[in-house]
């Protein structure tokens, strides 16, 4: 107790920094929250006031210091101090909530690199956002698209941190017995496949980077609870909450494979298509994504396998 009142003696660290550095030194600190206070609070102390005499306490302190300083550093520090991009890669970008999505990773400093089937709307992202991101024609479905799609993205831009499977497709409202085996197909060709066929071509690569990773494969309520009319849907969701468990029990320490449902009704083409009576209750996807893009960013290893929801989206009224 005496050594750590002592400790508490020593001038405040804001005093001996000049006020850039203090404040980019607070930035870094406050990454790691996990971090014991008291380990905290000694370990940066020990940093610039190291003891005379070293003892058992000291010489641990130091090494929390150096690993838990250097870690961090390493993570957000690139040469002139400016906080390191990390890069998303999400399918289905041209509309609806993916396109959202682009929106709000370019506000949190993400690259992005995303996908989409029309040409136009991807040459308008291409358009608005310039070299600063990355997008590119393709079908999910078609597996040769995917492989040269992702090759190009490691080529080009480098190995995703968190991978988000948005692309989906919604059949026409029908019961099972009145469905045609393509309009069934298609469904599956898109929301499973395509899935399987973007997590094969990009997984490797972030497993072999070993610095973790995070996979979001995009549900539905309807992926845990059926729907009449829409079973080729429900049973492409289901599938991917199963796909995604799977998944999860491969994947080495230190990454995590989550499904998300995007929480109740979102006013997309798909609501307007299923469910039209629930529009005018819907929050929109821009309203959608300001909550959950920062919740997907937050996701992590201890999250891994895990079958989530997004929280509530309250839709503005004018």
């Amino acid at each position: 107790m005496q050594k750590a009142k002592h400790a508490l003696k020593r001038p405040p660290l804001k005093h001996i920094m000049k006020e850039l550095l203090w404040t980019r030194f607070r930035f870094l600190h406050g990454v790691g929250q996990s971090i014991p206070q008291w380990v905290d609070l000694e370990s940066e102390r020990f940093l610039l006031f190291p003891p005379h005499h070293y003892s058992p306490k000291s010489n641990l302190l130091g090494l929390i210091s150096f690993s838990y300083y250097t870690k961090i550093f390493n993570k957000y520090n690139n040469g002139g101090g400016e906080k390191m991009n990390k890069l998303v890669v999400i399918t289905g970008v041209t509309r609806g909530l993916g396109r959202e999505m682009v929106e709000r990773f370019h506000e949190a400093g993400w690259t992005v690199a995303g996908c989409g089937r029309s040409e136009k709307e991807v040459q308008g992202l291409r358009r608005q956002f310039g070299d600063q991101h990355h997008f590119s024609v393709v079908d999910v479905s078609v597996m040769e698209q995917v492989e040269k799609w992702a090759e190009e993205i490691k080529a080009e831009v480098g190995v995703p941190d968190l991978l988000i499977n948005n692309a989906s497709i919604i059949n026409r409202n029908s019961p099972v017995i009145g469905l045609a085996a393509n309009e069934f197909s298609r469904v599956m060709d898109i929301n499973v496949n395509g899935v399987f066929y973007v997590i094969r071509a990009f997984l490797p690569f972030m497993v072999q980077r070993a610095k973790g990773g995070v996979v979001v494969n995009i549900s539905s309520y309807w992926g845990r609870y059926g729907e009449a009319f829409l079973s080729p849907y429900c049973a492409s969701k289901f599938a991917i909450e199963g796909l995604t468990q799977s998944l999860a029990a491969e994947l080495p320490e230190g990454m995590a494979a989550v499904t998300l449902d995007p929480g109740g009704s979102i006013d997309t083409s798909m609501l307007r298509s299923c469910s039209p009576e629930d529009v005018d209750t819907a929050p929109n996807p821009v309203e959608w994504s300001h909550v959950a893009v920062p919740y997907i960013i937050s996701l992590g290893p201890k999250d891994n396998g895990k079958s989530l929801t997004c929280p509530p989206v309250r839709k503005r009224t004018n």
